[in-house]
């Protein structure tokens, strides 16, 4: 398939004793919270509010998740990370990145469940995970990514105390990203799955703005804010507390500011025409309204607006799971909206500064046309190092 390495497995015996997380999906339930698995089975999770409400996590010791670290990234290398000397939210070049290791992941689905699994090890029927696997353009992969901690500035920067550069194209941000160097590129959708899958085992709920918070999404709310309304979060994950309104405070998972909430994030590597499906994880093919070089799902996505219900799953591309049922309802099933429309379509992410409670980790809008620009929608970033 272009673009995508069906062969991409893990099918090596572990050097060590492997750990394993899983949490299971029951499909036909309504309730958004999932069972756990595996070595998951036992743990907890709370989000932190503001500075003094400290959260918590059974997974920050555990393999993957511990070496899921905040970092300044300059020309493509790490010269700082959290806690040591020299690392600044405000960095006067490069960039606050998540770096994200590469882990293994299985996902099985029958007529009832689906199960997510991941594992530190290489494991019989395992695949890299989705960002960090082989594909046409390296057949090694990745052992590490990274992903900006904010959304990006005018100068295509992830850095604290900005406004976002917004009212640009997913070509214009493609464009923009891929200027800043060799290895540089657009958020994309086999990342965003990256980052989702570990987000629905540690937490072991679709409802992220029930779990972590509403982020920046008030009915009030006219404009953005600028990045940074999270950085006195304490730890990894919660929201802000300045406003004693849930919906107007900055959120962050994993270091990762406003994955939904404040503004949209552009997102490559999907493309829509009417209900099918495209996807492509070499970065040097992405491209507009095409299916050129992109995989075709085996599954059509919903024709119909509306809360997330169901998920459609191919069992050649496990992890891109796309809305195939919108009849669902805020708090139940996947919890999150979804936006379609006919002909070819591109994709921004999460929901911006109005958008309530529709809003969330796993709000996916199919509708934009490539020539859609907004005062809402604006980019992250995304190195391959």
């Amino acid at each position: 398939m272009p673009g995508y390495v069906l062969g991409a497995r893990a099918d090596l015996a572990p050097l060590v004793t492997a750990r394993k997380f899983g949490v299971r999906w029951y499909k036909n339930q309504s309730t958004t919270t999932l069972t756990r698995l595996h070595d998951a089975v036992g743990k907890t999770f709370k989000a932190s509010v503001g500075s003094t409400t400290a959260g918590s996590s059974g997974f920050d010791n555990e393999p993957i998740y511990k070496d899921i670290k905040l970092c300044n990234v300059v020309n493509g290398k790490v010269t700082a990370y959290y806690g040591e000397p020299g690392f600044s939210r405000t960095p006067s070049s490069g960039d606050v990145m998540v770096e994200i290791p590469r882990y293994y992941y299985k996902i099985e689905e029958t007529s009832t469940y689906r199960d997510f699994i991941i594992s530190d090890q290489p494991l019989d029927g395992f695949l890299f995970s989705p960002r960090h696997a082989p594909h046409s353009g390296n057949a090694n992969g990745y052992e590490k990514i990274y992903v900006s901690a904010y959304t990006l500035n005018s100068s295509y920067r992830s850095v604290s105390g900005n406004s976002s550069v917004v009212s640009i194209t997913r070509a214009t941000a493609r464009t923009g990203c891929k200027g800043r160097g060799n290895g540089y590129y657009l958020y994309d959708f086999a990342t965003y799955w990256t980052i989702a899958l570990l987000y629905l085992i540690e937490v072991a709920d679709w409802n992220s703005q029930n779990v972590i918070g509403e982020g920046y999404t008030d009915s009030s709310n006219s404009a953005q804010i600028n990045t940074g309304g999270a950085d006195g979060v304490s730890g990894h994950t919660g929201r802000a507390s300045g406003n004693a309104t849930n919906a107007k405070n900055a959120v962050k998972y994993r270091h990762m500011e406003n994955l939904w909430g404040n503004i949209w994030s552009w997102c490559d590597g999907a493309n829509f025409n009417d209900a099918l499906c495209y996807v492509c994880t070499n970065p040097a093919q992405y491209a507009d309204d095409t299916a050129t070089n992109y995989t075709k799902l085996s599954y059509s996505k919903a024709t119909a607006d509306g809360y997330q219900k169901a998920l459609g799953f191919d069992p050649n591309v496990p992890w891109a799971q796309i809305c195939t049922d919108a009849t669902g309802a805020d708090g139940t099933y996947i919890s999150d909206y979804y936006y379609r429309s006919t002909g070819w379509r591109v994709l921004p992410l999460g929901g911006s500064w109005h958008y309530t409670r529709s809003a969330g980790l796993f709000y996916l809008d199919s509708g934009r046309t490539s020539s859609s620009t907004s005062t809402y929608v604006g980019c992250r970033l995304l190195v391959l190092p």
